[in-house]
């Protein structure tokens, strides 16, 4: 019997739909069979698990075999069809039983942090003994809120995987991913390695390949070396065998898209630090203002004026070089799409302003997400400034609300400006906004709005990072351009500390 007959098999089994004919034939496949046996174990632990998983009051560790009772309490209007259910399930899950039991449950995960990781583990109910602190055993769950985690499997897989991330280990050989970004290198001779989706079925075939699994978005898989055999698992159950250099992503009706390979995306080794992104302002190429730093896609980074030269607009810094913007042609663009939804995130910068310049304007300092620039809106993330009718400019920060400080900042001087945005940790529960001035918590009054939780817009309909720069960019107001200089711009994919923020201002440095 082929893989594909026995999933087709195995899915009617659990869904309860199979007839008696195809139910005899799968119970002889798995008495004469051990390799089918192992692959339906598989498949009704996942079963199993992704039901677990959509149920959060059912709590995490429940057996995986599939309950008789609910196969017979599905078919109870038909006596002969529960006769044939209940025989064949009995069957199934006594050989399900036996094949558990001889599975070593003591091997363990293990995980290590980048700087600055915060995550949690749910172990399974029915462990006996907690495993070590940084490991994970079957049934435990690990979600990651911020940084990034190293996962080394028992069989030499690695995994890199980036937060937000949600993930679940349901055996030795197969993760089951609700959110993150992962990236995967199977040693030779460890092929068969599996990842699921609620959207995916992976399995490897002997590569280094990429998932990405978005709460907003479909599913994607990038294969980066190597093979993989991907299946959808919704509507028509596409199946494709795709390798190095392919990427699918599901689409609304269940088939393989394809879509460009991204390697970029992912990172392939633990970072030093939280992931960022740094403009220096100290280097030009091509025209262009160089980045560093350790967050993924940073080629897209890169940035460079609206209608100037780049060389024309660098002036001395608090850091070597810094940019100076005073007109609509000297802001700069990128084309990397920020950080989204309510994900924590830092942004710190050195700036200087002339006293002679009032920002009526929100004029910003760095931003991006929602195009309509007039809104005060969740939709985008915008670190300003703005006049306070008496001559001085004042922090203005918009993404969470509309919020304002009181320091005055066009003083001839150079200033260290820092915000932190820290999601909630329960839901129900507020997150927390808080700006710094020169290491020092600046106080923050709602302009418009009460704090109200970010949902940051990345992608085709929003603005990229700009700097400096109005962000929609479609035409000129006066006024409207940050006019100062800027240097040292850091965005940070985490909630740095205050102690983080004073060191960040000292040495310029992410460690």
């Amino acid at each position: 019997m082929n893989l594909n007959e026995l999933e087709s098999l195995c899915q009617e089994v659990l869904d309860g739909t199979i007839s008696g004919d195809r139910i005899a034939l799968l119970e002889s496949e798995l008495l004469q069979n051990s390799e089918s046996l192992k692959e339906y174990v598989k498949y009704a632990r996942l079963q199993s698990s992704l039901e677990l998983l959509s149920e959060p009051a059912i709590p995490l560790g429940k057996s995986s075999i599939i309950s008789l009772d609910q196969i017979l309490r599905q078919e109870k209007k038909n006596s002969l069809r529960i006769v044939v259910y209940a025989t064949a399930a009995i069957l199934m899950v006594s050989l399900l039983v036996m094949t558990l039991i001889g599975l070593d449950s003591s091997s363990a995960l293990v995980f290590k942090l980048a700087p600055g990781t915060k995550y949690s583990v749910r172990h399974s109910a029915e462990l006996k003994d907690l495993p070590k602190k940084l490991s994970l055993e079957k049934g435990s769950t690990l979600e990651i809120t911020q940084g990034t985690v190293e996962l080394t499997f028992k069989s030499g897989v690695k995994s890199i995987l980036q937060a937000p991330a949600n993930v679940t280990l349901l055996d030795d050989d197969l993760l089951y991913i609700q959110e993150g970004v992962g990236w995967f290198e199977i040693p030779s001779g460890e092929e068969g390695f599996t990842v699921n989706t609620s959207e995916f079925n992976i399995v490897d075939l002997g590569t280094v390949f990429g998932v990405v699994v978005k709460p907003e978005g479909y599913d994607e898989i990038h294969v980066i070396q190597g093979k993989v055999k991907a299946s959808t698992l919704i509507h028509g159950k596409e199946v494709e065998t795709l390798t190095g250099g392919e990427a699918r992503q599901v689409d609304s009706h269940g088939r393989l898209a394809s879509i460009p390979m991204k390697s970029d995306r992912f990172l392939d080794s633990l970072p030093e630090s939280l992931p960022y992104l740094h403009w220096s302002f100290d280097e030009v190429e091509e025209g262009r203002f160089m980045v560093d730093g350790t967050s993924t896609e940073i080629s897209l980074a890169r940035a460079r004026p609206r209608g100037a030269s780049a060389k024309t607009l660098l002036n001395s810094g608090k850091f070597g070089n810094a940019v100076n913007i005073q007109t609509f042609s000297q802001e700069l663009l990128t084309n990397h799409p920020g950080i989204s939804g309510d994900k924590p995130r830092s942004l710190a910068c050195w700036i200087k302003v002339s006293s002679g310049i009032e920002h009526e304007h929100r004029s910003s300092i760095v931003g991006w997400g929602d195009r309509q620039i007039l809104r005060d809106s969740d939709l985008r993330w915008q670190l300003a400034l703005i006049g306070n009718g008496k001559g001085g400019s004042i922090l203005c920060l918009i993404g969470a609300g509309a919020h304002l400080g009181s320091t005055i900042l066009n003083d001839d001087q150079w200033h260290h400006i820092a915000t932190v945005w820290t999601p909630a940790s329960k839901r129900g529960r507020a997150g927390k906004l808080t700006a710094y001035i020169d290491g020092e918590e600046e106080p923050l009054f709602a302009d418009f709005n009460r704090l109200i939780t970010p949902n940051t817009q990345t992608g085709s309909n929003a603005s990229p990072i700009s700097i400096g720069a109005r962000m929609d960019g479609q035409s000129e107001i006066p006024g409207i351009a940050f006019r100062g200089c800027i240097d040292e711009l850091f965005i940070i994919e985490g909630a740095l500390s205050e102690k983080d923020v004073r060191k960040l201002m000292k040495t310029n440095l992410m460690e």
